[in-house]
């Protein structure tokens, strides 16, 4: 079948590249050993996935070294064995409480994935790791079970209406779609991600950010679940425009959804309003404010509190908000040529991900301080298949791993089923989810 397939490979050109690309990864490469206390989750979300496009073999160690208990946690462990089943590896330490974990990534595999956390643990964040992986299979869904409305991570209305569309500029065909909330404690939410289509043979185009334009649009969605939460929506929906109207052009349209949940489209009890506001050059920055009791925000409250929040986004001069801008480098580390974007200060999240990124694939990341803003520019990979890199990456050499960092962005609390509260022996002040889950200063 190989040799039929070659040869009936079209141009001379691909035919080599595709042989080439065998060869690269029959070949034996050293682990990279990565310190798992650098980042927590982000560092095996990120690495595990980058490793299996590189099918590079890496090891986590000292996982969550600093934290009680220190280790693997629910989540983690079902976000790394979905990618292992993925990329077809061997992995070795992958069970809770393991403080090391390796994995060697072999042939990728097409199908239908299915990830369940058992509590109200992110199932968004178990799609970003899955989404770069699946866009390199022949066509494949994912599907995640657990909380898609929870602290301390990327609110799935969020990455519908926000992260997808931007997504959309690297050539990325996907769908995300709810198809139940899961709220804290409770759980039992689910999301499914549809790839039609991969990029096998053909590398992610690369993307340019940099003219943040004029506003041209607000629209959003505000849901509610439970009896007692529907006749808040209105109160909540009437302030965020009452915020926005005093401070945008009479002609900026402002359009947002009120929703009314069901027991059958939403588990358990919440509230929340997300707010997305685009630019007349196609730059989209969201908001998203979660009404938590513990908070004792009125629903108008958090309606002003997402207005406000997505109007210091748009006013920062970035062409993206704060929680999509790490959200963007793996794209850009995996397109062919060279992508920028502009961004308000950097996170560290965002450090992070580049340093990780770097340390696994042969890309070069820049940064180029303009003003209040950044402009990050990322040399990628042209990935045409795992494994394959453009020949001009093959030149490049892999920077060091991440190092331990005294302060950094985790979820490592969402390991609880996203509980409403600081994370464990959190670090000094950053940039972060604020309590109830809106977008605002938090313990880094």
């Amino acid at each position: 079948f190989f040799f039929a397939f070659l040869f009936v490979f079209p141009a001379d050109v691909k035919r080599a590249h595709l042989l080439g690309c065998l060869l690269h990864r029959a070949m034996e490469k050293p682990v990279i050993t990565v310190d798992g206390d650098a980042g927590g989750g982000q560092i095996l979300r990120n690495g595990f996935s980058l490793a299996a496009l590189a099918q590079q073999p890496i090891k986590v160690v000292n996982i969550r070294g600093a934290r009680t208990p220190p280790g693997l946690r629910p989540q983690h462990l079902e976000g790394i064995t979905m990618v292992n089943r993925l990329c077809g590896g061997r992995l070795v330490g992958a069970e809770q409480g393991s403080c090391e974990v390796a994995m060697w990534p072999q042939g990728f595999t097409s199908g239908d994935f299915k990830v369940d956390t058992g509590t109200a643990g992110s199932c968004t964040l178990l799609a970003q790791i899955a989404l770069p992986c699946l866009l390199f299979t022949s066509g494949s869904t994912f599907s995640g079970r657990g909380g898609t409305d929870v602290n301390w991570s990327p609110p799935i209305d969020e990455m519908r209406l926000c992260l997808m569309p931007l997504l959309q500029r690297f050539g990325v065909q996907a769908e995300l779609t709810c198809v139940k909330r899961g709220f804290f404690p409770r759980g039992g939410g689910e999301i499914k991600l549809t790839v039609a289509e991969g990029h096998c043979g053909r590398p992610l185009r690369p993307i340019s950010m940099t003219d943040p334009g004029t506003l041209s649009r607000v629209y959003g969605q505000a849901f509610a679940a439970g009896a007692n939460e529907a006749q808040q929506l209105d109160h909540m929906i009437e302030e965020a425009r009452r915020v926005l109207r005093g401070r945008l052009a009479p002609e900026i349209p402002i359009d947002i959804e009120k929703v009314l949940e069901t027991p059958d489209t939403a588990s358990g009890t919440g509230t929340a309003i997300t707010l997305v506001a685009a630019t007349d050059t196609g730059c989209l920055f969201g908001a998203t404010q979660f009404k938590d009791p513990k908070q004792r925000l009125s629903s108008a409250d958090c309606g002003a509190k997402a207005a406000e929040t997505l109007l210091k986004e748009v006013g920062g001069g970035a062409c993206v908000d704060q929680f999509v801008q790490d959200q963007l480098l793996i794209f850009m580390a995996l397109a062919d040529g060279t992508s920028e974007v502009r961004v308000g200060d950097l996170t560290d999240h965002t450090k992070l991900a580049i340093q990780t990124a770097e340390s696994l694939l042969p890309c070069k990341f820049t940064l180029k301080p303009e003003g209040a803003t950044t402009v990050i520019s990322c040399e990628g990979v042209g990935l045409t298949a795992p494994g394959c890199f453009s020949e001009e990456a093959k030149t490049r050499t892999l920077a060091p791993p991440p190092a331990v960092a005294t302060t950094s962005q985790d979820d490592s609390h969402l390991d609880n089923g996203g509980a409403p509260h600081d994370p464990p022996n959190a670090g000094g002040k950053g940039k972060g989810r604020g309590k109830g889950g809106g977008k605002g200063k938090g313990k880094g």
